[in-house]
């Protein structure tokens, strides 16, 4: 047997199912969970802020929510071209059916939100 074919049979199929997910969906995850949780609390406390201060914290805001919401929408192009790891084979068919309605309400929530103000 070749050196490359020994290499080529040594590599992973691409069919094959990831241990967990890739450093860039991680990041992504991250980065939008930080960003969302600055949102809200800008978004809860902007009216304590002085009037002065009150319409840059609302720019903010706004960008923000336009931010995550590319940073969601490249999450979802980086979904589609890579698999995510199964879920645990211990869990009951009906928990996972509940994990991918409640990951397509949030995906649709954090499109949503920020296209609706």
């Amino acid at each position: 047997m070749s050196t490359q074919a020994a290499n080529m049979a040594s590599e992973p199929l691409q069919t094959e199912m990831p241990l967990r997910y890739t450093r860039t969906a991680m990041v992504l995850h991250w980065l939008i969970a930080l960003l969302i949780i600055c949102n809200v609390v800008l978004g809860l406390t902007a009216e304590s802020f002085p009037d002065s201060w009150v319409r840059p914290v609302v720019d903010t805001h706004k960008s923000i929510g336009i931010t995550v919401l590319g940073l969601v929408l490249l999450r979802i192009l980086w979904r589609v071209s890579h698999r995510p790891p199964p879920l645990p084979k211990a869990f009951p068919k009906r928990e996972n059916v509940a994990a991918h309605i409640a990951h397509f309400l949030l995906y649709l929530l954090l499109i949503g939100l920020p296209l609706s103000g």
